[in-house]
C-alpha cells in the first residue's frame, strides 16, 4: 500500500492492511506452502530451479495482493483514491 501512494500514513497502511486481510490469512499461508516443495526441489538441483520458481511464486503473491485488494475496495475498507499518489507541491 505504500509503494502505491508513498504520501498514505503508515498508521492507515497498517489499519487496511489488517482489515483486508481477513478472511485471506489461510490462503496466503497454503499459497506460501505450496510452493515449498518446488523451492525445496529447485535447491536440489543446485539451485538452477529456484530461478524459475522465485519469479512464479513473486508473480502469484502479486495476484493475491491484486484481489484483496480489489476485495478491500468493494468491501469499503479503503477507496481507489487512497491509492492514488497526490503531488504536493
Amino acid at each position: 500500500l505504500l509503494a502505491e501512494n508513498p504520501n498514505m500514513e503508515s498508521s492507515r497502511a497498517f489499519e487496511i492492511s489488517k482489515q483486508a486481510m481477513e478472511g485471506y490469512k489461510m490462503k496466503v499461508f497454503s499459497l506460501n506452502l505450496s510452493f515449498m516443495g518446488w523451492i525445496l526441489l529447485g535447491l536440489c538441483a543446485f539451485g538452477v530451479g529456484i530461478v524459475f520458481v522465485i519469479p512464479y511464486e513473486q508473480t502469484a503473491l502479486v495476484g493475491l495482493y491484486e484481489d484483496i485488494k480489489q476485495s478491500a475496495i468493494s468491501r469499503g475498507i479503503m477507496s481507489q483514491e487512497e491509492l492514488t499518489v497526490q503531488n504536493v507541491i
